[in-house]
């Protein structure tokens, strides 16, 4: 069957379409990105900026895994600890939760199974390997299969020990808490959403007020995977350049972006949920090209100032809603274990009560 240029069969909802860079203009590129590797740290410091904007404009494919090792810093943490990654692999079953494991091996055949790198045994093992020891890595934050798409993307341009380091740095430093236990900080990027959305898109943001649209129920898969079960490969890929460089802001402004693009003035014509929510999933080549995808993302005015605020906001909120939850479900366990108590009580009441004694009469 015929593929696109990454490997994702051209039925596939990865599958890439037609966009390519004139020869020419990519050699400069990547003599540009070549140049910065050169002298890493004085172009962090001296010239973030020009970094950023070449991450807007799109790395090129045959550097994007150097560059994502640079951005993300994972390349120390490599450096830093020679052989841990094996390591784990090789422990995994000794210190990861079994559960987690399992889940692991049932997910394999679902990741990508129309990409031709994991369509063959040697592809899913290595995605096996890095998953596995990223479980036995921090064995209380386990794994969550919103881990694999980003995985599979990471060994798709480097190898797998690179591609654990990154997967470090994303879960650490990128989105703490979107894949542990109550998915906490991805609670709180949903709730910024709809807090910014009425912004950029006032209507849209009442309509889905009104019919009772949750942003969450499409947020939480675009914002775990990272878009790359959303939009075609090569325009999820010029996402996570940019969210490399910028963070969980690239995300939210691809989020926003894609919503108005979709829905524009056509919101009225989903009046209940049920029409909605998968409205919103079917995302038309129209706007999922990258062409129209990113700089849309550009034109909207989004400031980290303004994330950061809101964040703050959001977070507070929703660990109030938590704690009062949490006190609320105390209560009624205590209530439950008075109602048992009692229940017991008087069953041992009635169980001590001596039978009444029945005299037959003789008359």
């Amino acid at each position: 069957m015929s593929t696109d240029r990454f490997g994702f069969e051209l039925e596939s909802e990865q599958a890439s379409y037609s966009f390519c860079i004139p020869h020419n203009k990519l050699r400069k590129r990547e003599s540009k990105w070549l140049k910065m590797f050169d002298k890493w740290d004085y172009y962090m410091s001296k010239k973030s900026d020009l970094i950023r904007v070449r991450c807007q404009k799109g790395i090129p494919y045959s550097l994007r895994g150097k560059a994502w090792r640079y951005l993300t810093h994972s390349y120390i943490l490599e450096e830093q600890h020679p052989g841990l990654f094996n390591d784990l692999v090789r422990q995994a079953d000794k210190i990861a939760n079994p559960n987690d494991l399992s889940a692991i091996i049932k997910d394999l055949h679902r990741t990508f199974p129309a990409n031709e790198t994991f369509a063959d045994e040697k592809g899913r093992d290595e995605l096996r390997r890095v998953l596995s020891a990223l479980a036995a890595y921090k064995p209380e934050h386990g794994y969550c299969q919103a881990m694999s798409p980003i995985v599979a993307t990471l060994l798709m341009h480097m190898p797998a020990e690179s591609a654990f380091w990154v997967m470090v740095r994303i879960l650490e430093d990128y989105l703490p808490g979107y894949f542990s236990d109550g998915l906490f900080s991805l609670q709180v990027d949903c709730e910024i959403f709809g807090m910014l959305l009425p912004s950029f898109a006032p209507r849209l943001a009442a309509h889905m007020k009104s019919i009772g649209a949750v942003p969450s129920v499409i947020l939480l898969e675009w914002f775990m995977c990272l878009f790359c079960r959303t939009l075609p490969f090569s325009c999820a890929l010029r996402v996570i350049d940019i969210f490399m460089y910028e963070g969980p802001i690239a995300l939210m402004k691809a989020a926003l972006s894609l919503s108005i693009l979709k829905m524009g003035s056509s919101y009225d014509k989903y009046s209940t949920v049920n029409e909605f929510y998968p409205a919103m999933r079917e995302l038309s080549p129209e706007i999922t090209h990258e062409s129209v995808l990113i700089p849309y993302m550009f034109s909207l005015k989004v400031k980290q100032k303004q994330i950061e605020r809101l964040h703050l906001v959001s977070e507070e909120r929703i660990k109030q809603e938590q704690a009062a939850t949490a006190k609320r479900r105390s209560e009624y366990k205590q209530r439950q274990a008075e109602h048992n108590l009692l229940s017991v009580s008087s069953e041992g009441s009635r169980g001590s009560t001596p039978s009444p004694t029945i005299r037959l009469s003789n008359e």
